[in-house]
């Protein structure tokens, strides 16, 4: 384990009053951490720990900047970064890469300032836990589904973000028939329908994928949400390494 990179202080939302209908309970389940800071978010850590979830408000003024960022995200972006870039300037790299893809930082400076404090937050963690491993970001604008069916991931850590309903859809560990899910069942056959849970919008999830040290075969099974008529898109952020 190589020693850890401290992420700059991140300040503690107040928790909603009330959360929208199928996001998370605020009850405990194994194998699931959830929490009202940022600082719980290293819980994810923990032997036996496959999801994380910070269960925080949306963050606010944004939605301005969403609507303005959507047409641009219509072509995902997607690129590699290093670790040691995010931990020491997450906002400068991020704002680099989002000018390339046409997206320059004054037309979102407080979405840029999210997303940058969640990534210097994960490359802080990545590096505390796996070392100084590369990661992919991932922004974009999802009218359909990408991944309807459940399933498990072959990473070692992602991070899930969506800013604009609907959030991710994910099983208690102890909900899910491995068995299924391996022979390719369909999602009933997976788990019963009524354990699933989801991400609220502005909540951020932290996934064990099967490359995580140790986990093989416990990966986080989680999938996409199905996509309202009419709505506008999902824009989700994720981070992978």
């Amino acid at each position: 384990m190589t020693s850890a990179a401290v992420a700059p202080p991140m300040p503690m939302p107040h928790r909603p009053q009330s959360c929208a209908a199928n996001t998370a309970p605020d009850l405990p389940e194994t194998g699931v951490a959830q929490t009202p800071d940022a600082a719980g978010l290293g819980r994810i850590a923990a032997d036996g720990v496959t999801l994380a979830i910070w269960r925080r408000p949306a963050p606010p003024d944004i939605d301005t900047e969403l609507a303005r960022c959507t047409p641009a995200l219509a072509q995902p972006l997607r690129c590699e970064l290093a670790t040691a870039a995010l931990a020491r300037d997450a906002a400068e790299t991020l704002a680099t890469r989002l000018a390339a893809h046409g997206l320059p930082a004054e037309t979102c400076p407080r979405w840029l300032a999210d997303m940058a404090a969640l990534a210097q937050h994960y490359a802080a963690l990545v590096t505390q836990h796996l070392g100084a491993a590369a990661i992919t970001l991932r922004l974009e604008a999802l009218a359909d589904v990408a991944c309807p069916r459940f399933h498990v991931d072959q990473t070692r850590l992602r991070l899930l973000c969506a800013y604009r309903d609907p959030g991710t859809h994910w099983l208690p560990p102890a909900a899910v028939d491995r068995a299924a899910l391996a022979a390719g069942a369909p999602n009933e056959r997976i788990a019963d329908p009524a354990r699933v849970q989801a991400l609220a919008p502005g909540w951020v999830g932290l996934f064990k994928g099967e490359r995580w040290p140790g986990n093989a075969d416990r990966g986080q099974v989680h999938r996409s949400p199905p996509a309202a008529e009419g709505a506008p898109p999902r824009l989700l952020f994720c981070l992978d390494t």
